[in-house]
């Protein structure tokens, strides 16, 4: 699983970016979107895929909360990595900043893992 750093990094850059959109009338666009892209093309392709996982389980918390943490984590990422597959690296990276919300859905998926 990708550090809980560089998750709070990625929130960050993120809340950034939503507030500078809030702020100049919801330009879409703007430097801080590329911040946050060049954030994520820094990481590791694994990192990127983890980083994903979590996010869509904060969004979708579509989860067995029967399960520890960990194992919702392995559940989550074996669904992306054997049932969906992966694209480039690429790809996924503007999956991620194409979602407005991504802190909200990593904080979320934070307080389901437990980090």
């Amino acid at each position: 699983m990708i550090a809980v750093n560089k998750i709070d990094d990625v929130i960050k850059l993120a809340r950034e970016r939503e507030d500078l959109y809030e702020r100049e009338a919801k330009v879409y666009h703007n430097n801080l979107d590329d911040k946050l892209e060049e954030y994520l093309n820094n990481l590791s392709f694994d990192e990127v895929k983890s980083l994903q996982a979590i996010m869509y389980l904060g969004r979708d918390r579509d989860y067995d909360a029967n399960l520890a943490p960990q194992q919702i984590y392995n559940s989550q990422f074996d669904y992306f990595d054997k049932t969906l597959g992966w694209n480039t690296k690429e790809l996924e990276i503007n999956q991620m900043v194409g979602k407005m919300p991504i802190a909200k859905y990593l904080i979320e998926a934070k307080k389901i893992l437990k980090l």
